[in-house]
């Protein structure tokens, strides 16, 4: 466990330094871009908790994500709040929110709590899209990061920063009991149930989280593009969650990483290159998910097996 922490200590050092460097030191298109891969990282590692960890296949995630940027941006516009005032009424907002959506959602079985989700996201989309108020289709164009933050690689660190710090929160909670319960809920939850663990609380706890992180990318993406606007409600967004966890590994802390930074890179460069970037993408999932299964880092990936039954023969030779 001990060896298991510090190699994913390292890698998550070297993820950062990567990250740090391409974002600042190669002109603001490119810091433009390492930003937008930072926040679906974060938003994909949202999503994994409830989704790789409790089994929770929720297709309302952008609803979160969404309403985190709007809220912001709305306080900052409309009620002249200060920014980081605005951000913690912001989150006190959202968890009031997400925790009613939870127990809500999460009242019958988990088939029941994928369409409710979705009901509830689609409902605030097309609310949020005829609300002149929040800006319509439009959506809301107002500057919410300070002054300081101008120059792009001061903002970038800045978001870099935050979701460093997040990353690293649910890495803690990724190897901590809480967690151990949510993969037992999803392996036997009789079992849970037989012995005094409330499994429903623990998902709505795990979905109140979960939407929390979401919020959190929300409104990065707001300091970033200088808004709110309605892309960071589409139900799209949700499907981008489940392929970023599907691609990179559920069963790998890393694996959203991964597959936060291919379907970033694919939204941002392949439209350059061909109109068919979608069907391209598709492509790729389905080659992951038929020959891997688990994602390009689970442990059923035959090329990561054969690297670590190189690595073992290695050892015992020496």
């Amino acid at each position: 466990m001990e060896k298991e922490v510090k190699r994913d200590l390292v890698i998550g050092l070297l993820i950062v330094v990567v990250y740090g460097i391409a974002g600042t030191c190669f002109g603001a298109s490119v810091s433009n871009t390492m930003s937008y891969v930072l926040i679906m990282t974060l938003f994909g590692l949202s999503f994994n908790l409830q989704f790789g960890y409790a089994g929770m296949a929720s297709l309302g995630h952008a609803m979160y994500f969404g309403t985190g940027g709007y809220v912001l941006v709305a306080l900052c516009m409309k009620a002249q709040m200060n920014v980081w005032l605005a951000c913690l009424v912001t989150l006190a907002f959202c968890l009031i929110l997400y925790t009613l959506c939870g127990i809500i959602c999460l009242k019958n079985n988990m088939m029941t709590f994928t369409f409710l989700s979705m009901g509830i996201s689609l409902s605030v989309s097309v609310a949020v899209n005829k609300w002149a108020f929040m800006g319509g289709t439009v959506g809301l164009n107002c500057k919410v990061a300070p002054t300081w933050m101008d120059d792009y690689r001061v903002l970038y660190l800045f978001i870099l920063a935050v979701t460093t710090l997040c990353a690293a929160a649910l890495y803690l909670l990724a190897k901590s009991p809480f967690v151990a319960m949510l993969k037992g809920g999803r392996e036997n939850e009789e079992r849970l149930i037989f012995l005094g663990v409330n499994t429903n609380r623990l998902h709505v706890v795990a979905f109140t989280i979960s939407g929390m992180f979401a919020a959190v990318a929300g409104m990065l993406f707001a300091f970033r593009n200088g808004g709110a606007y309605t892309a960071s409600l589409d139900s799209a967004l949700s499907f981008e969650a489940i392929i970023m966890c599907v691609v990179g590994g559920m069963s790998s802390f890393f694996g959203p990483v991964l597959g936060g930074l291919i379907v970033a890179l694919v939204y941002n460069f392949l439209p350059t290159v061909t109109e068919y970037y979608q069907g391209i993408l598709g492509i790729f999932v389905l080659l992951v998910v038929y020959f891997m299964r688990e994602g390009l880092l689970s442990p059923a990936n035959p090329l990561l097996a054969r690297g670590r039954k190189r690595a073992r023969q290695r050892e015992n030779g020496r």
